[in-house]
C-alpha cells in the first residue's frame, strides 16, 4: 500500500495545492478541513505524515498537535505546520509543542516536496 497524508487545512486554496502536490508525488492526500475529526481521521487512515495548518476552526493545529503527540498511539506521526504566520519565533513556538517541522505559506514546492519526503519516508509507521 502507498504512502498516505493527512491534510488539515481551512483554507480552499492551500488545502488543494497541498493536495495536489501530494497527488503528483504518488502520496495519497486524506483532507480535513478543521481539527475536530482528525484524531478519527488518523484512527480509520493511519497516515504516515500530516500537514497542519496553525489557525483552524474550532480547535488550534498547535493544541491538535499537543493532543495527537501525548497520545501513544498517534505520538510517533510526523507532523508538519502550514502557517501563513511568519513572525519571528514561530517556528520555536510550533517546534515546543510537539510539531517535526515547519512550512510557511506561500509553499515553495521544492521546499514542500522535500519536507514530505523528509518525513514520509523516515518514518517506521505501517498503514492499517
Amino acid at each position: 500500500m502507498g504512502k498516505s497524508v493527512l491534510v488539515i487545512e481551512d483554507d480552499a486554496l492551500s488545502m488543494k495545492l497541498a493536495t495536489d502536490l501530494l497527488h503528483f508525488m504518488g502520496i495519497l492526500a486524506i483532507q480535513s478541513s478543521h481539527g475536530e475529526d482528525a484524531e478519527r481521521l488518523i484512527q480509520v487512515n493511519r497516515p504516515h505524515l500530516i500537514l497542519l495548518d496553525i489557525r483552524l476552526p474550532g480547535r488550534s493545529g498547535l493544541h491538535i498537535t499537543r493532543s495527537l503527540k501525548a497520545n501513544p498511539t498517534t505520538a510517533e506521526i510526523p507532523i508538519v505546520v502550514l502557517t501563513a504566520f511568519t513572525t519571528y519565533g514561530t517556528r520555536n513556538v510550533c517546534l515546543e509543542y510537539g510539531c517535526d517541522d515547519y512550512l510557511s505559506k506561500p509553499l515553495s514546492i521544492n521546499h514542500f516536496r522535500h519536507t514530505v519526503e523528509k518525513h514520509i519516508y523516515t518514518t517506521s509507521l505501517q498503514p492499517n
